[in-house]
């Protein structure tokens, strides 16, 4: 926390790592500190009068610094993404678009948006994939989409279909494929954590349970 008092220009560009006074002020801002400011130019004043820490700051901050991810992700999704994904093994075996519909009555979020965070956690090395989970993508009868699990036998059977077909033309070959599976086939692979970068995943789950409290 910055202490709340009076900084020249220099030392507050030297404790915020920057060199303009409008980033100063959006950086002050974003961190809950309210300020006023006297002068112009360089010889302005920085005038801090108050602080309220911001929503899932803590969630934020560990999630730049530890995790990577980037200053301008929309944190208050990926808190509801983590509240989730951390908690719910069975969650974390869903597609990227099974996912966007788990989590609709909380908040709207592309499969892509999913795709990068999940990507980022990859690249770090804190998840990796494990077994795949068959699914059969298709509508019901009343024309809404739906997924339906499926075991491994079928989802190869169906590919078997796929490419017998192929023989007669590429319509032919997927007609015969989602008729056998009652769907579109799909294999999701697992996440799971990576036990040897585990303890960032558990201070985030610390962070997020003691904001869920505080919160209430």
């Amino acid at each position: 926390m910055i202490e709340l008092k009076t900084y020249t220009q220099a030392e507050m560009f030297e404790i915020l790592k920057t060199d303009r006074n409008d980033v100063v002020k959006r950086k002050l801002t974003a961190q809950g500190y309210t300020f006023t400011t006297e002068g112009r130019g360089k010889n302005i004043k920085f005038i801090l009068t108050g602080y309220e820490q911001p929503l899932h700051w803590e969630f934020k901050r560990h999630c730049i610094d530890v995790l990577g991810y980037d200053v301008r992700t929309d944190f208050d999704k990926l808190y509801i993404f983590f509240s989730v994904f951390l908690y719910e093994a069975d969650f974390r075996k869903l597609s990227y678009i099974q996912m966007t519909r788990h989590l609709e009555q909380k908040m709207q979020v592309s499969r892509q948006t999913i795709s990068k965070w999940i990507d980022k956690l990859l690249k770090e090395n804190i998840l990796g994939l494990g077994d795949f989970t068959y699914y059969a993508q298709g509508y019901d009868e009343e024309g809404n989409k739906r997924t339906v699990e499926i075991n491994r036998q079928t989802y190869n059977n169906g590919w078997s279909e796929y490419w017998t077909g192929k023989e007669l033309g590429y319509q032919e070959a997927v007609s015969a494929l989602v008729a056998y599976v009652s769907g579109f086939p799909q294999k999701v692979p697992e996440k799971i954590f990576n036990a040897f970068e585990y303890e960032k995943i558990e201070k985030l789950m610390e962070i997020i349970d003691k904001e869920n409290k505080t919160n209430g």
